[in-house]
């Protein structure tokens, strides 16, 4: 080949290959300039060809102690509407909907007419949006300019969605139209399916998870509620939300033109991890027996309420917790008077005319779901009464302070503290021995044991025993209860203290210090942390506080409460003619309370109206089975049990709250098969320590 032609054809090739090289890189370099800085006309059309969706885990389930379903996961079917494609006019269509839906014509045609009418609105201002200049960026004046426009036809329009305004002062740009309009409630497959055959433009069908509870309402106060997305929103569906909730994955996926998935890549799905499911403490049968005893032992006291707290003292584990309201009982709301009132109105001057007067706060909430009712267990303090006095009594054995065999001598008709307050006893002794103060609930035995300990004692045994702190439970809403704080402590306060007065405590306050006198060995005189999940075998028996009592004082403290017990049990028998069979011997303690006037937030009492309410009484009774080796310690307190048990004298915890607790301790024990420890009999333990 001549040389000179090859060295023609090679500049040549170069010369076509130059060009097109930088062709190509001419488009390349416009690609990059469309995609980085697009014009402003280009804008409104573009979009990312590459989405990341978040696929959420499945919920893990919440099971009793049994592995009994509390709380479970399932799939529901809800409607989707695309107000854009939805047909308009819109009348047969939502017709068309409802039918195949089985849902109120009504209500899904006045959503769906409100969001065609919002896009009308949207439209509108995305027009005069578009047909601003494109040469630069929309000023932020014009922003408020539009926004302002917005407003104007939404008032015309009737639409009420100021939020979405705000939402674009702030974006700096025109509101979305709606695309997306959930239409609740969810469908079961059959409707749901139904819903697709009839293949209404703008209509699709969405699979949600949806939180079902197998339990009922038995255990909603401790199962709680899952709210919006999926999160756990009460009880122990917040408490345990870590572990319920999963690890969620993702996809990523390109889309096409039209925004239709094209395909996923490798490595580009991340499946998402389910939750754990968590078994709770609660066993669902004890639960049922608390409620059903309780429930039952209200209406016969024709009480306003009542509460039950079930704990196993060994683990510290929450058996069963019901809170019962009643709404039926003949009272009157009491006339609190606002803060704010410049006069303050008189309230039954004369004390004999007091009417029944409601002492539990309206819960509206309860009426909605149960489980988003307070829970009173957790949330409302109380003055324990005499159920307190096992506590300081320890403590002045303890320190030695009443020793074996003395024998106290008082005029219980008319007896007085040394700094001249007046107390009386219900049971009227002139001699008892300090295991008789608290068989007896003497008011005034107890005053003596208070004024051989020190104010200080006192103070710290109530922070050591758990009062004045939230419980390791972790319910929202949880209150520490009211103790005075040692600045303020008095006289007065020791002996009121010693009583059960003057200090405030939740139920499920009381249970775990009281667990101090229902554990045994070397765990006696302490308190368990309390805990709401099952106790796992394999861990070490439940951790504890700091020593409270010397496990020697602790169960002197039980041998001297048993007879509280079967006290209790023959007052049953021969007032009641119940004749439950006593296979488990009992130690417990009864006590019957004033009922504080406290106030709702904003309010404050009326004239006249002092710091209890008459006649009216929280009545109460603790107690630990089987005396030897107690596996439960159950509080049951009745609300205001009626006026007519208060005339005839009827209304003391023994008497009404007493005949619960052994019913409840019966059924549970029997049904978590734990032998028998007493003589049975005519409802009346015959066996004693």
């Amino acid at each position: 080949m001549n040389p000179r032609a090859w060295s023609r054809e090679f500049v040549i090739g170069l010369m076509v290959a130059g060009f097109f090289t930088a062709m190509l890189m001419v488009v390349a370099a416009r690609i990059v300039t469309l995609q980085t800085s697009p014009p402003q006309p280009l804008r409104p059309f573009l979009s990312e060809r590459a989405s990341n969706r978040k696929i959420q885990p499945l919920r893990g389930d919440l099971l009793d102690r049994r592995g009994r379903v509390l709380s479970t996961t399932c799939f529901s079917y809800r409607i989707i509407v695309d107000p854009v494609t939805f047909p308009d006019p819109a009348d047969e269509a939502i017709v068309k909907l409802a039918e195949a839906s089985g849902l109120n014509p009504g209500v899904v045609g006045q959503r769906v007419v409100l969001a065609q009418a919002e896009n009308d609105v949207r439209q509108a201002v995305l027009n005069e949006w578009n047909g601003v200049s494109q040469e630069s960026e929309t000023p932020r004046g014009l922003i408020a300019t539009l926004a302002s426009r917005l407003r104007t036809r939404q008032a015309q329009a009737g639409s009420q969605s100021g939020e979405v305004t705000a939402w674009a002062e702030q974006a700096g740009k025109p509101p979305p139209l709606i695309r997306y309009l959930p239409v609740d409630p969810p469908l079961d497959r059959e409707r749901a399916d139904r819903v697709l055959a009839a293949r209404i433009p703008g209509v699709t069908i969405e699979t949600q998870p949806m939180r079902a509870y197998p339990g009922g309402t038995l255990a909603s106060s401790v199962v709680g509620k899952v709210g919006f997305g999926h999160v756990g929103l009460l009880g122990a569906e917040q408490m345990l939300e870590t572990r319920l909730s999963g690890e969620p994955g993702h996809m990523r996926y390109v889309r096409d033109a039209f925004g239709r998935p094209l395909w996923v890549g490798r490595g580009d799905w991340v499946s998402p991890t389910r939750g754990d499911d968590v078994r709770l403490a609660v066993d669902l049968e004890i639960q049922r027996i608390a409620s059903e005893e309780l429930i039952r032992g209200v209406h016969e006291a024709d009480a306003a309420g009542g509460r039950i707290v079930i704990i196993d003292p060994r683990t510290g584990e929450l058996l069963a917790m019901v809170d019962y309201v009643r709404d039926d009982i003949n009272a009157v709301p009491f006339p609190w008077v606002p803060k704010d009132a410049k006069e303050t109105p008189a309230v039954n001057p004369d004390r004999s005319t007091w009417p029944r007067y409601r002492v539990i706060h309206p819960d509206p909430a309860r009426a909605v779901d149960p489980s988003l009712g307070r829970n009173r267990c957790v949330e409302d303090v109380y003055e324990p009464g005499s159920t307190f006095k096992p506590f300081v009594w320890a403590l002045a054995r303890q320190s030695g302070k009443l020793p074996d065999g003395e024998v106290i001598s008082f005029d219980p008709s008319n007896y007085r503290t040394p700094y001249g307050r007046a107390l009386a006893d219900v049971t009227k002794r002139a001699q008892l021995t300090w295991p008789e103060v608290l068989l007896y609930s003497s008011n005034i035995g107890m005053s003596k044991a208070a004024e051989r300990v020190s104010h200080q004692q006192t103070a710290s045994l109530i922070r050591r025993l758990g009062f004045g702190q939230r419980t390791e439970l972790g319910f929202r809403g949880e209150t520490g209860g009211l103790v005075t704080s040692p600045r303020d402590w008095t006289e007065y306060t020791q002996t009121s203290v010693a009583i059960g007065y003057e200090v405030g405590v939740t139920p499920v306050q009381m249970v775990r210090a009281f667990s101090a006198f229902a554990r045994n060995g070397e765990l006696a005189g302490t308190i368990p942390s309390l805990r709401l999940t099952a106790f796992d075998p394999e861990e070490p028996l439940a951790g504890m506080h700091e020593r409270v009592f010397e496990p020697k004082t602790a169960l002197e403290v039980r041998r001297a409460i048993v007879g509280v017990v079967e006290r209790m049990d023959q007052m049953r028998l021969l007032r009641n003619k119940e004749d439950v069979p006593v296979t488990y011997q009992m130690f417990g303690k009864s006590g019957t309370a004033k009922i504080a006037v406290t106030p709702p937030p904003g309010f404050r009492r009326p004239k006249y109206a002092k710091g209890y309410f008459e006649r009216q009484y929280n009545s109460s009774f603790i107690a630990g089975a089987p005396f030897d080796d107690p596996r439960l310690v159950v509080l049951v307190i009745i609300d205001d049990p009626s006026p007519e048990l208060v005339r005839i004298q009827r209304a003391y915890g023994s008497a009404v709250a007493g005949p619960v607790v052994r019913r409840v301790v019966e059924r549970a024990l029997r049904y978590m098969g734990v032998p028998p420890d007493a003589t049975s009999g005519k409802g009346i333990a015959a066996a004693r320590p």
